[in-house]
């Protein structure tokens, strides 16, 4: 890989946190724990993560990242917005139409970080299977279950605990920036 091209780490997943907790039957405050571990490993790691700025589970990721050292965030927004926020620095806003924001997220990325399921994140996922060549990562300890058997492809993995990251983070590096 070459110095001028960042890795890009596209985090998708559920809109809304409390949701996403009860689906994998733990208390919002132990599913955000759960983010803020993922986003930990993520701020260790020298990439560029992108994130749908209109979710709640990928704005706390987002922001713990920041936080912990990460060096960039690249935060896809609704335009017009859906409501206000302040983003803190290190933050660049791409702001796009709603539609557009599962694409670009995928397209960008080097790898796709799957931290829950929800309606949008299945599309997401979908998406990097047709439209990137991004490897495809999902946190099974974040997920109620794992994907069907239909829905699985070769650049589809399942870690289980954010430890497990920066290792799984390393191999898709090579072979997805392989052919650009």
């Amino acid at each position: 890989m070459t110095a001028a091209h960042a890795r890009v780490v596209s985090a998708i997943g559920p809109s809304r946190l409390a949701a996403a907790a009860q689906c994998i039957g733990a208390p919002a405050t132990v599913y955000a724990e759960y983010i803020r571990e993922v986003a930990f490993e993520l701020g260790q790691q020298r990439i560029t993560l992108a994130v749908n700025g209109d979710s709640e589970t990928t704005e706390l990721l987002a922001r713990t990242f920041l936080d912990r050292g990460g060096l960039t965030v690249e935060c896809y927004v609704s335009d017009p917005p859906r409501r206000h926020r302040t983003w803190p620095r290190g933050t660049e806003i791409v702001r796009l139409p709603p539609e557009l924001i599962p694409l670009a997220l995928v397209q960008t990325a080097d790898v796709v970080l799957c931290v829950g399921f929800g309606i949008g994140t299945v599309l997401e996922i979908c998406l990097a299977k047709l439209h990137s060549r991004a490897h495809v990562l999902i946190c099974r300890h974040l997920v109620s279950r794992p994907l069907p058997a239909e829905c699985a492809f070769d650049r589809l993995s399942y870690i289980d605990s954010a430890t497990q990251l920066a290792a799984a983070l390393e191999s898709p590096w090579q072979s997805a920036n392989a052919s650009r």
